[in-house]
């Protein structure tokens, strides 16, 4: 009978101490809510002093607060807060992709920034292979100019007999952008400008310049336009003596009606009308021919 008594008493004991347990286990839980809703109203909290601070300027600790507001403090608190609070509704909702369109924008303003890094540089790399280029340039030109205008004073005279001719840049600009001034003497005459030549003097100063380049950077080719045409017959023959000493290292081929200047050439190409309104194409090569231009009118 005791140990029977023993027994329901212990199971008592038992089920009182699975009671306090559960207990216990409740409490412990509510303690632990309590602590996770006191931390987060406390970093609730923190973000309000923040938000007040960085957008109204508002330092929650550094407001002295009294017991007790008269009514014309309270009306003018009340109107302040009415302000504040239409602020708060004038900046509207949240927009819950905000986030993303600033990391899309940012993305796009990294992007371009690389751009305009890479197009600045290649810009300032340009420029300097600009640079050089134009000082290579200049050098070139410089250096042909000079050989050329040598030349060209050697062939005048040739050309006139004596007298005498120059090439000069304008002062004051780019030689690259500079213009060339021709300036010659003809025997007997004082320095003239090239518009103030005759016809025929301006054909053969021409001709002094195009081969004094040739004398420079030779060509395989060169054609010539009837540029005999304001040439009298000293000047044809001075003109025809030049032509055949360039034609050792070039090809020329020449328009003209001079008949001087034709029996220098060794082929001969014409056009010719048989027929009204037919023309036709005739070559000749003047070694397999004997040909009088002075007695022949050509057709």
């Amino acid at each position: 009978e005791e140990a029977r008594v023993a027994n329901d008493e212990l199971r008592e004991l038992d089920i009182q101490s699975r009671d306090l347990t559960n207990s216990i286990s409740e409490l412990e839980k509510l303690v632990h809510e309590r602590s996770m809703e006191k931390h987060e109203q406390e970093m609730q909290a923190g973000w309000i002093k923040e938000n007040l601070r960085t957008e109204y300027g508002i330092i929650i600790d550094e407001i002295e607060i009294e017991e007790k507001l008269t009514g014309e403090e309270e009306r003018k608190a009340q109107i302040k807060l009415d302000r504040l609070k239409t602020r708060v509704a004038d900046f509207g909702g949240i927009n819950p992709e905000a986030e993303t369109q600033y990391e899309e924008e940012k993305k796009r303003l990294d992007f371009l920034i690389a751009q305009h890094k890479d197009l600045t540089e290649a810009k300032e790399e340009l420029k300097k292979v600009i640079r050089k280029l134009n000082n290579t340039a200049r050098q070139e030109f410089l250096q042909t100019f000079e050989e050329t205008r040598r030349h060209f004073r050697e062939i005048f005279t040739e050309l006139f007999e004596g007298g005498e001719a120059d090439l000069n840049l304008t002062e004051g600009e780019d030689v690259l952008e500079a213009d060339i001034e021709i300036s010659a003497r003809p025997r007997g005459k004082r320095f003239l400008s090239i518009n103030q030549l005759s016809a025929g003097e301006k054909a053969l100063c021409a001709l002094a310049l195009l081969f004094g380049l040739y004398k420079v950077k030779p060509s395989p080719f060169c054609m010539l336009d009837e540029v005999d045409a304001p040439l009298d017959e000293a000047n044809i023959s001075r003109f025809l003596k030049l032509l055949k000493r360039f034609s050792i290292d070039t090809q020329f081929i020449l328009i003209t009606h001079n008949k001087r200047t034709m029996e220098a050439a060794d082929y001969l190409y014409g056009i010719t009308m048989e027929e009204e309104g037919v023309s036709k194409a005739l070559s000749l090569r003047k070694s397999d021919l004997k040909l009088d231009f002075g007695t022949a009118e050509p057709r």
